[in-house]
Parts: structure tokens; sequence; C-alpha cells
């Protein structure tokens, strides 16, 4: 079980900032810096590809003059041993649409 954590660091708490992100493609989680309490965004087996590679896109938009500076982390939930076995992943790999800018 693994997550993504937006740590805001030493900023002072409430900085507005908004953040989107996708993970291979899935749009995954909406950070709201000075609303909600939401940091962490567990991510199931089947879309992160544990044997392979993956893709993480963010966008980040400060919405003052205020420096914005979060980190974006892959936090461990847990590791458990035993389970379903193996979770296979058939999403397709995210590639460019043609026609479209």
């Amino acid at each position: 079980m693994i997550s993504f954590e937006f740590d805001d660091g030493a900023q002072k708490p409430g900085v507005p900032y908004r953040a989107i992100f996708f993970v291979n493609g899935w749009h995954y989680g909406k950070r709201v810096g000075n609303v909600g309490p939401q940091a962490r965004f567990p991510v199931p087996p089947g879309i992160l590809d544990y044997q392979g590679t993956n893709t993480l896109a963010v966008a980040l938009w400060a919405l003052e003059d205020t420096p914005v500076n979060p980190t974006l982390k892959l936090v461990l939930d847990g590791a458990f041993e035993g389970g379903v076995g193996a979770v296979t992943k058939n999403n397709p790999r995210w590639a460019p649409r043609a026609g479209v800018y």
C-alpha cells in the first residue's frame, strides 16, 4: 500500500495554492493548501506498476504572491505478506493524442 503525500514543510499553514496530480494518466488527486486537510492520497495496486515505469504529472499554481514550494513524496503505508497474488495491470500507457494541442 503506497500513498502520495504533499508536505508543505516549514511554510506557514494555510498557504493558498492548488495542485492536481495524475498517476499513469489517471487524475488521482487535488490539493487545496489553505482549505482541506487531505494531504495524503493512497494509490492502490493496479494504478501503479510496481515492476515498471510510472508517470506522475503535477500542476501547481499559487493563488497569491507568496512563494509556494510543497514537496510531493511517495510514502509506504504498509507491507503485508499474503493476499490474492499478483495484481495484473492492463491500463493503457499514456500517449499524446493526435490533433490535440
